[in-house]
């Protein structure tokens, strides 16, 4: 019954479900942390060039660069309580939407905060972005509660995890590569959709418990 219990396959392919779960949590987590660097690599291109589409301070980049962990910090340890009231499933989806949804808008509010603006605009996207990623990490340990045997929780959870390393290492290329051939705004676009998209399946393949 044990077996039976933790051993159900994923509709799509020939793959237990705990792993299923395992590896939407980590591209999960590469979205997650592509996110971030997106307006690292964007603020270079936008500054770069004979005739800069923008001219914002070192001081300007460096309070957007950081306001994403200004919100961050902010949700660490009430994630973990909001994880043990609600489905930890769903918060963790919502969590990734809420913040691919806001990385569409960043270059609206790029463009908002003027070509030698303060950045003003920026700033409070990517703190409405950290505010709702900060759950991400409390509501993951939650989805093990419910769906990691003892044997195998090591296991899962450093796939699931590996997914943010990842996430840090084909961002910057990526980012760059979109921001260099199509323009600064592309890695905005490209990430914000794939979030999206995820979350599609997500919503399609992820569950809070094996027995739902």
């Amino acid at each position: 019954k044990v077996d039976q219990y933790f051993q159900p396959e994923c509709p799509c392919c020939n793959m237990t479900k705990r792993f299923t779960q395992a590896w939407l949590v980590a591209i999960g987590f590469t979205i997650s942390f592509g996110i971030r660097c997106n307006v690292g690599v964007a603020t270079v291109k936008m500054n770069s060039g004979k005739v800069p589409e923008f001219q914002w301070t070192p001081e300007t980049i460096g309070f957007v660069d950081a306001s994403f962990f200004w919100g961050y910090i902010v949700t660490q340890i009430p994630g973990g309580f909001l994880a043990s009231i609600f489905s930890p499933t769903k918060l963790f989806g919502t969590a990734i939407f809420l913040s691919s949804c806001l990385n569409l808008l960043l270059p609206a509010a790029t463009t908002l905060s003027g070509k030698e603006g303060l950045g003003i605009p920026v700033i409070l996207v990517r703190i409405l972005q950290g505010l709702v990623e900060g759950v991400t990490y409390p509501s993951v340990h939650g989805i093990w509660r419910w769906w990691a045997p003892p044997l195998e929780r090591s296991r899962l959870a450093t796939l699931a995890y590996m997914g943010s390393y990842g996430g840090a290492v084909l961002g910057m290329p990526i980012s760059g590569f979109l921001a260099d051939h199509v323009g600064w705004y592309a890695p905005y676009y490209f990430y914000g959709a794939a979030g999206i998209v995820w979350f599609m399946f997500w919503l399609w393949l992820a569950f809070e418990k094996p027995c739902t």
